[in-house]
């Protein structure tokens, strides 16, 4: 018997470039979590999506803008959506057990 090969999936997202659209593709992959920093627009709805408020997107964003997007131990964080996810979760409102 002969055994077959997986097929791989390139790992690498490429996105056709149409004429001098570099921007638009650029956009487009950049809001997977891998660009640093990130953009606005991507965090503001990641963070609404996940049920948080506008003031804990400019909280998350003021900190980690004055941190150079580093961890606390000085690591460059790699994917800000790891970060948020924390984030979210580390100030989530304490539900009473009344």
């Amino acid at each position: 018997m002969v055994k077959r090969e997986a097929k791989r999936i390139s790992s690498c997202i490429k996105i056709p470039r149409i004429g001098n659209s570099a921007s638009l593709s650029e956009k487009l992959i950049s809001g997977f979590g891998y660009s640093i920093p990130p953009l606005l627009e991507h965090v503001t709805m990641y963070f609404l999506e996940k049920g948080s408020s506008i003031l804990e997107i400019d909280r998350f964003l003021s900190c980690y803008q004055r941190t150079n997007w580093h961890t606390k131990r000085g690591y460059k964080i790699k994917d800000w959506k790891v970060v948020a996810n924390e984030w979210i979760y580390n100030n989530r409102p304490s539900r009473s057990l009344v």
